[in-house]
């Protein structure tokens, strides 16, 4: 198989793998990874990279967003489901949150959250969510804030559209 194929993608098989690959880093800062993910969600073709940098940019901002609030008990919370014919990641963390004004910016580029710190590890350059955002709209999907659930402090929902053959 080549990596840089055009397939179908089996999003619940890249989220449980994303989550044992990132399990140590997790663990490492305290923070714990929970999922309800459904079973046989298939997105439409694209690399298998690009979901691999989709949620390596959500994990990212989450644990910087959870290590500025230096919690003890930090917690991410990925959430996959078929809705219509999207497949419907949310991406949610106990950290420090998005202000509502800064729901659209946040997509911009070089826009960051994490230059008010001193820790290096938590400086970002504000091009992730930019790079998350144009593979997502490349693929014909969408990418927005959403309010988060009670115990949360944000969620990033990423829609793509599923594979046509399998959507309900």
């Amino acid at each position: 198989m080549q990596k840089r194929a055009l397939e179908p993608q089996d999003v619940s098989t890249l989220l449980y793998e994303f989550v044992r690959a990132f399990k140590a880093i997790s663990e490492r800062w305290m923070i714990a990874i929970e999922t309800e993910i459904d079973e046989g969600l298939v997105s439409k073709p694209m690399i298998a990279s690009e979901w691999s940098s989709i949620l390596t940019n959500l994990f990212t901002n989450s644990v910087k967003a959870i290590r500025r609030v230096d919690h003890d008990h930090g917690k991410i919370l990925i959430r996959a489901a078929c809705v219509g014919k999207w497949v419907q990641v949310d991406f949610m963390d106990n950290g420090d949150g998005i202000a509502p004004e800064n729901w659209e910016r946040i997509f911009d580029p070089f826009f960051t959250l994490s230059t008010t710190t001193d820790d290096d590890d938590l400086t970002g350059m504000g091009l992730g969510l930019k790079i998350l955002k144009d593979t997502v709209l490349s693929r014909e999907g969408q990418v927005f804030v959403l309010s988060p659930p009670e115990g949360f402090q944000a969620c990033i929902r990423v829609r793509i559209p599923a594979n046509e053959h399998l959507a309900s």
